[in-house]
């Protein structure tokens, strides 16, 4: 399975109801529902989260990125609250 991209999101919510709430489901072992309350994007250089448009990594954390290269390109969905249980149906589409 890889990485979801934004056109991969963008895709699977066409024919969604515009009206319909958006919530994240975690934990595929004990799962739990959640509320989702943004979308952050990091800042490209560490030179704009000192100025002010995100936070630097903290030594040796680069949002993830492991290995050779550039780190790739990410949004984050901010998790909001916990809505309640949720169920492992979810991982099985």
């Amino acid at each position: 399975m890889r990485n979801m991209k934004v056109a991969d999101l963008i895709h699977l919510l066409e024919d969604a109801d515009p009206d319909a709430e958006i919530r994240l489901m975690t934990q595929q072992n004990y799962p739990f529902e959640n509320s989702v309350v943004g979308v952050w994007e990091p800042p490209a250089t560490e030179k704009e989260a000192e100025d002010g448009e995100g936070f630097a990594p903290a030594d040796g954390d680069d949002f993830g990125h492991r290995g050779a290269g550039p780190a790739p390109k990410v949004l984050y969905l901010v998790e909001g609250r916990q809505l309640g249980y949720g169920t492992k149906d979810a991982w099985n589409q």
